[in-house]
């Protein structure tokens, strides 16, 4: 097994505890230039949906510089869909804002289901709901 596919499956279920593991995960990541940790970064903020990454920190800049690639879309979108997080739901906004009106209309539905999805924190809601106003406005 390559070192990076170690990286990648190690990001797909890491806990951070402290700010050093997040710091010691940005060093291993910043100077990747591979399309393939785009997707074990989005689980990064699913399993830590209450870490404080920073606005937008560093691992936000590592995992954005690559969306001008399909696949960061297509993986953001997937990331939203299994776990709405704070995070990733900014990424979308922040994503949504460099598209064209009629190419929003898949966030701010995917905005919308959040927001009617009972299942899902009213925190996150509510963050959607932020947001989705934001996008139809």
């Amino acid at each position: 097994m390559k070192e990076s596919d170690k990286l990648f499956e190690r990001l797909r279920s890491i806990k951070l505890e402290n700010i050093e593991m997040l710091q010691e995960i940005e060093v291993l990541c910043k100077n990747i230039d591979d399309t393939n940790i785009i997707e074990p970064l989005f689980f990064v903020f699913e399993n830590n949906p209450n870490f404080d990454f920073g606005n937008p920190g560093n691992l936000i800049r590592i995992v954005e510089k690559f969306y001008l690639s399909p696949i960061y879309e297509e993986e953001l979108y997937k990331s939203v869909k299994r776990k709405p997080t704070e995070y990733n739901l900014w990424m979308i906004n922040r994503l949504l804002n460099t598209f064209s009106e009629e190419k929003k209309l898949k966030g701010i539905e995917l905005f919308k289901k959040i927001i009617d999805n009972p299942a899902i924190s009213k925190e996150i809601r509510d963050t959607a709901q932020v947001f989705l106003d934001e996008q139809t406005e």
